[in-house]
């Protein structure tokens, strides 16, 4: 490996557990190191080709990762201005795992400063993450996630929304955008049936409101008070989104409702 670096320019084009990112191969590489150690010191991260729709940016991501089998991810998108024209590419969805340090890097710190700090005695603050220059924060992607409640009475069309919306990640979410991304940023929520939505947080003084309070064992009532101050699309419809479109404080209507 190290004579064939040396050769000429060995280059990581897709990432995977062991080749962590895009990246060139050192003459002095090692085995055997693992991907959070190798990259300990690099704060780049994997990216799509460019795209000229948010949307389709989020799309591809979601192709990515493919069909849900049991593992939830996180992603971003990103921007980047030219004159009159914008163009868009989708950060390499990231496994979450617990005390994985590029997934915290890649939310939890921001240009705005320190999102989440990290409070452990004796830890170093989490770097920035580094992206292409000229790209900024356009999007938070969510991958498969889902609602846990302790409450053993949740009726089943709660039931069915905790397992196809992640309402719980919506007010981290907004506030990493508020804080670190460019104005018009989404989250998009891949869900496991394959359906894809959209939110465009506004940050008015009621959507914050409603982002401060516990979001608990009743998703429905939470998804009608979100759908009436932020806007949320279905983008690719499911079993469950039946369709595509703007939802609404009917939003009963738009779904498949337990028999």
């Amino acid at each position: 490996m190290r004579k064939v670096a040396a050769a000429g320019k060995l280059q990581v084009l897709g990432g995977s557990d062991f080749w962590f990112h895009t990246t060139v191969v050192s003459q002095h590489w090692n085995p055997y190191i693992g991907s959070g150690e190798w990259f300990a010191s690099d704060h780049r991260f994997a990216l799509s080709p460019v795209f000229s729709h948010l949307d389709d940016a989020a799309r591809y991501a979601q192709r990515l990762v493919g069909p849900f089998q049991g593992e939830e991810y996180t992603g971003a998108a990103l921007e980047r201005r030219q004159g009159q024209s914008i163009v868009y590419v989708a950060v390499d969805p990231l496994e979450v795992r617990e005390g994985d340090a590029r997934y915290t890097e890649l939310f939890y710190s921001g240009a705005g400063g320190a999102i989440a700090p990290v409070n452990v005695p004796g830890a170093d603050p989490l770097p920035l993450p580094v992206f292409p220059e000229g790209y900024l924060l356009a999007a938070v992607h969510h991958f498969y996630k889902t609602m846990n409640s302790l409450e053993q009475d949740v009726d089943a069309l709660d039931r069915r929304l905790m397992n196809n919306l992640p309402l719980a990640d919506i007010p981290f979410s907004a506030q990493v955008l508020e804080k670190s991304a460019v104005a018009g940023a989404s989250v998009y929520f891949s869900c496991r049936g394959g359906g894809l939505l959209k939110l465009m947080p506004g940050f008015t003084a009621k959507e914050k409101a409603l982002f401060l309070e516990p979001w608990g064992p009743r998703p429905a009532g939470m998804l009608t008070r979100l759908v009436a101050v932020s806007p949320l699309w279905v983008l690719d419809a499911d079993a469950f989104w039946l369709r595509p479109g703007k939802l609404t404080t009917a939003w009963r209507n738009q779904v498949q409702r337990p028999r």
